[in-house]
């Protein structure tokens, strides 16, 4: 990157374990002086073409509305946080939880239909559902679903991040491991998954994949 960046912070080092060695800018590149390794952010014309065409197929914003979840108690601040919306396709009501690059573009949603069924639109890949609303701090909760992480979310006043898995706990592991980069950015880690067999496995196969 060829921008000015001015120094913001030392943070650790997901790559060596330097507890304080990686210096992270203004412009949210890092750079660890113990073991040398740059990071840049994601930008978001870094999407492949058909990442960026499959975007293109979202529904939009415009043709949903936000409302209050009040079967499950989540009022219309949360979603209207997280964005997570309500419209009809094909006939049939459903919830929409999207999902957005660093750059709040959305850039594939979720679709929650009744009786649990679901179908997706765009890229969502190993995205965590709301990512895009923190960068660092003291904790993060990861909950397996979109309705868990806006429950949580809620309960904490909006204040302390929280974010869900794309896929429910198979997917866990791998989204877990390509998210080590972010998740480094917060002091702690909290895996609060189901309390299922599905649950319980896929924390003891994440939990070892963070970083002291």
């Amino acid at each position: 990157m060829e921008s000015e960046s001015t120094f913001i912070k030392h943070t650790s080092c997901p790559f060596c374990g330097s507890s304080d060695a990686n210096a992270v800018y203004s412009d949210q590149h890092s750079h660890c002086f113990s073991c040398g390794k740059t990071v840049y952010p994601k930008e978001g014309n870094n999407q492949t073409k058909k990442e960026r065409k499959k975007a293109r197929d979202c529904i939009s914003p415009t043709d949903m509305s936000i409302q209050a979840l009040s079967a499950r108690g989540i009022n219309k601040e949360t979603c209207e946080k997280f964005g997570y919306y309500i419209t009809t396709v094909n006939g049939k009501m459903c919830q929409v939880a999207c999902y957005f690059d660093q750059s709040r573009n959305i850039v594939g949603q979720k679709l929650r239909f009744k009786d649990k069924e679901f179908s997706v639109t765009g890229h969502i890949g190993t995205t965590l559902f709301g990512s895009h609303l923190w960068s660092n701090g003291k904790k993060i909760v990861i909950t397996e679903g979109e309705i868990d992480c806006l429950s949580v979310a809620q309960v904490q006043g909006l204040k302390w991040p929280v974010v869900s898995l794309p896929n429910g706990a198979q997917s866990a592991p791998k989204v877990i491991a390509d998210n080590i980069e972010y998740l480094s950015n917060f002091d702690e880690v909290i895996l609060m998954f189901d309390m299922d067999k599905p649950g319980r496995e896929a924390i003891e196969k994440c939990a070892p994949l963070l970083p002291p």
